[in-house]
C-alpha cells in the first residue's frame, strides 16, 4: 500500500495486524520474528475517532519516529475499552506537513489534503458558474418602446399597469407564434455575444486545481 493511494481528506494512522504478539501491544513490534502467516492485515483508524497520541514523545535520535508520539491510544469496536499501542506498530498518514508549532496544535498529525486545494475549487467554482450565466446571456433580445421611461417614471399605476400588460402580451405572441408585433415607433434588436478565450481561460483554472492537488489534470478531470 503506497503513501499516494492512502492520502486522504481525513489523517489517519493504520496498526499493522498479526497473528503472533511479543509480549504486549504497549513494547516495540519484532518484526525481524515475523513467520509466514503471521501478518493479519490493518486497522484503519481515523485521527478524529479512533487513535489518539499520548503525551511521550520518542527520545531516540536514532529512531525514525524522533520527536513524534510514543505510545497511541487505540479505541474501536475491536477494543471498546481502548489499548495502549507503540509506535512502532502504527503507520502514519498525516496528510500535508505542518510547521512545529502548528503540528502541536493538531496532536502531531497534518493538514488534511483537501485544506490547501479549497481556495483552488471555490475559484473554479466561481468561474463556472460565470460561465453559465455568460451563456444564458449570450443571445439579448431588446425592444424599444416610445414613451416608456415616462410611464415608468411619472405614470399612475394604472399606466404602469397598462404597460406590463402589453410587454406581456407582446411577449407571449413572440413565444407562440414567432411573430413580433410593434408600434409604429418602436423597435426591436438582438445582440449576439461571443466568448472567445474563455476555454482557455477555464482550462487555466483546472491546471491551478490539479497543481494544488499534486494530480495530473488528466487524471484528476477525467481527460485523455
Amino acid at each position: 500500500m503506497s503513501e499516494s493511494s492512502c492520502r486522504s481528506y481525513f489523517r489517519r494512522g493504520v496498526r499493522r495486524m498479526t497473528g503472533m504478539y511479543f509480549g504486549p501491544k504497549a513494547y516495540p513490534e519484532q518484526g525481524s520474528l515475523f513467520l509466514p502467516g503471521d501478518y493479519k492485515g490493518l486497522l484503519v483508524l481515523d485521527r478524529w475517532n479512533g487513535i489518539t497520541p499520548e503525551s511521550s514523545l520518542i527520545q531516540d535520535p536514532t529512531d525514525g519516529d524522533f520527536g513524534l508520539p510514543e505510545f497511541y491510544d487505540v479505541t474501536c469496536d475491536m477494543y471498546p475499552k481502548g489499548i495502549k499501542v507503540h509506535h512502532s506498530r502504527i503507520i502514519r498518514f498525516i496528510g500535508q506537513p505542518l510547521p512545529y508549532y502548528e503540528q502541536l496544535a493538531e496532536n502531531y498529525w497534518g493538514a488534511s489534503e483537501l485544506e490547501h486545494v479549497i481556495d483552488e475549487l471555490k475559484k473554479r467554482d466561481n468561474v463556472s458558474w460565470n460561465i453559465a450565466m455568460l451563456t444564458f446571456m449570450a443571445n439579448l433580445r431588446v425592444m424599444k418602446m416610445e414613451g416608456m421611461s415616462q410611464i415608468l417614471a411619472t405614470g399612475g399605476e394604472q399606466a404602469q399597469a397598462d404597460l406590463y400588460r402589453t410587454i406581456m402580451g407582446l411577449n407571449a405572441m413572440m413565444n407562440n407564434n414567432s411573430l413580433q408585433i410593434l408600434g409604429e415607433n418602436d423597435s426591436f434588436e438582438t445582440h449576439q455575444y461571443t466568448f472567445g478565450g474563455i476555454a482557455d481561460t477555464y482550462d487555466r483554472f483546472m491546471m491551478d486545481v490539479a497543481g494544488a492537488a499534486e494530480t495530473p489534470v488528466t487524471k484528476l478531470f477525467g481527460r485523455r
